[in-house]
């Protein structure tokens, strides 16, 4: 036998010598350690079943894996089972390669506090420096499955599980070449998500395609509940996205895809709903946060339901449930902070300082706002439904719906000029149609156009008892209102026919915003056929805060009913001839003289 033989013959039976060492001891050492020792290694206490390990094939098995939280007790991570496969000869190569790493029954409980995690301190144990070089590592192969995450934010009060958990990884490559991951999970409270991710880690992009199906948006509620504290939310979100960008700018991603809601219920905490709506439909052709783009090629709202309510302190629903959420993270924040010994009013003092700051430089960011693109090529609600309640008013709440309410706005876009149509049901048979051309955001250039018919005024006699403190009790309304803004300056032309119109007495004690002759003046107006007929130019500045459409209207009916009840007409008794009188002279009113004020015609009159 020739010298090289022997060496050969020698070290290969070192190599078996070793690999049965291997094989027979090296998996109770491996187990005795992690035992003894992984408390050393992860801080938390590590407890291992049956270790096996093959020095021939380079195989290894765990069983029974449990990593415990830091009172030593509380499960952290256990699996069933870990299987992995060395590639003993990329070894020698300086190459470490697992040809598989797979997990059975995987179990994590993910724990969150503000922005630390229940893993925190073991991922600052294994941080390497960073000086230390990447180790030469690559992982084919990747399987998790049957496996279950439970997710748990103490500070927001969310949480939710993860059933069912696949993961798949076909390989990671830590010398700088390409990998793609995928992701299949069941969510606990309905629905799926399915993702698969190729990453190119030279040039740092990524692609991202992303679909959920049936996900139910209760476990959003925490999370909306820090804006505004709702009761509950039901709904169930399907989305299905392409996402593209770069890891190196996080914000440097274009998306595109469709996106969608069905069923979505949303309730105060007394359960009444505030919003319903059957289908919301978003298809997304280009998404570009950094170019500040968005362009949707269809929004659609299906059946939509919005019910608004003032009380008597004039708060609406939507806005109370916001204060609400406001307080009560205030008084999370007050002992949060308190428990890291800051103190509140300090802090409340510099978010003011910080706030200053931020309206010194809110010019940037209204021009960032101006340059931000928006544009749907299709905008459509169909038949909605508007329920409206105001408890602010001095006498009877008014109580009102809009039905079968659609509207459209082709070429939507947030900055450019649009054009509106709607239409809607108002009441039991009134009907109204509207048209807007103008911007969305500034409305200071604009012409809308409102047309209504058959509307009941005795619906809003909670309003003509509050600004002149009469019930109208009778008429039917058609109108034709116009209204254009030039420069922030509304010039408006109200053409109001009210047929059969009956006005009340004033009630007594009602201490009505205008104190004039409301019922007077309908009765002047009113010609022999009992059909009052009036042209009612209005003006206003639409930048003065005071302003409303409601108060410029009323208002402007008001002085125009005074002067028609103060003019030397009051004193004819045949309506007929002072309404047409009036009809003729209405341009002239602006001179008539006001020298007193009758509240109401006697009965003898």
């Amino acid at each position: 036998m020739s010298k090289f033989l022997k060496i050969l013959v020698i070290i290969l039976g070192i190599i078996v010598l070793i690999s049965t060492v291997i094989t027979f001891g090296g998996g109770p050492y491996i187990r005795n350690y992690l035992n003894t020792h992984g408390a050393e290694l992860l801080g938390r206490r590590v407890q291992v079943g049956t270790v096996r390990l093959n020095g021939f094939t380079g195989s290894l098995s765990v069983d029974s894996l449990f990593i415990a939280e830091k009172d030593d007790t509380t499960r952290f991570l256990s699996a069933k089972q870990i299987r992995t496969h060395l590639n003993v000869p990329r070894v020698f190569l300086r190459t470490y390669m697992l040809d598989e790493l797979e997990a059975d029954e995987l179990k994590v409980d993910i724990l969150q506090r503000d922005t630390v995690f229940n893993f925190s301190d073991i991922i600052e144990r294994l941080a390497l420096d960073d000086s230390t070089e990447p180790l030469p590592l690559v992982i084919k192969d990747i399987n998790i499955h049957n496996s279950y995450i439970h997710y748990k934010d103490s500070l927001v009060g969310s949480e939710f599980s993860l059933n069912d958990f696949q993961l798949f990884i076909p390989g990671i490559d830590l010398r700088d070449i390409n990998t793609s991951v995928g992701i299949s999970l069941n969510f606990t409270e309905g629905g799926t998500l399915k993702t698969m991710v190729d990453y190119d880690d030279k040039h740092k992009l990524y692609s991202m395609v992303f679909k959920v199906d049936g996900f139910n948006m209760k476990g959003l509620l925490p999370y909306l509940r820090q804006s505004i504290y709702l009761g509950d939310i039901q709904g169930f979100i399907n989305l299905d996205l392409l996402m593209q960008g770069s890891v190196a700018h996080l914000l440097d991603f274009s998306l595109r895809g469709t996106a969608g809601i069905k069923n979505l219920n949303v309730f105060d905490e007394e359960g009444k709903a505030m919003v319903r709506c059957d289908t919301v439909s978003i298809d997304v052709r280009d998404m570009d946060l950094p170019a500040n783009r968005i362009n949707l090629s269809r929004v659609h709202f299906e059946r939509p339901y919005i019910r608004i309510q003032y009380d008597k302190d004039s708060l609406d629903n939507f806005s109370r449930l916001v204060l609400k959420a406001e307080k009560i993270w205030a008084e999370r924040d007050s002992i949060r902070l308190a428990e890291q010994g800051i103190d509140y009013s300090e802090y409340i003092q510099n978010a003011d300082s910080l706030a200053a700051l931020a309206e010194e430089s809110s010019v940037e960011y209204n021009g960032l706002i101006r340059r931000q693109h928006l544009q749907i090529d299709s905008l459509l609600i169909d038949s909605a439904r508007l329920s409206y309640r105001d408890e602010s008013l001095i006498g009877e709440p008014f109580v009102y719906e809009l039905s079968n309410v659609n509207i459209k706005a082709p070429n939507f876009s947030l900055h450019g000029i649009n054009h509106i149509t709607a239409d809607a049901q108002l009441g039991r048979e009134g009907h109204l149609r509207f048209w807007y051309d103008g911007r969305t955001l500034d409305q200071r250039d604009m012409h809308m156009v409102v047309q209504a018919e058959k509307i009941e005024v005795k619906d809003f006699s909670p309003y003509t008892v509050q600004m002149f403190g009469n019930e109208v009790s009778s008429g039917i309304l058609s109108a034709n209102l116009m209204y254009d803004t030039k420069d922030g300056r509304l010039l408006g032309q109200n053409h109001i026919i009210v047929r059969n119109p009956k006005v009340e007495k004033k009630r007594r004690g009602v201490q009505s915003e205008m104190n004039i002759p409301f019922r007077t003046g309908v009765y002047i107006l009113t010609d022999k056929d009992d059909v009052l007929d009036i042209n009612l130019p209005v003006k206003g500045d639409i930048e003065d805060p005071k302003f409303s459409y409601k108060r410029v209207l009323f208002r402007t009916m008001g002085k125009f009913i005074v002067k028609v009840c103060t003019s030397p007409f009051r004193r004819n008794r045949n309506k007929s001839a002072g309404a047409d009188i009036l009809k003729q002279d209405a341009r002239n009113l602006d001179d008539i003289e006001i020298d007193s004020i009758s509240n109401d015609l006697l009965d003898d009159e």
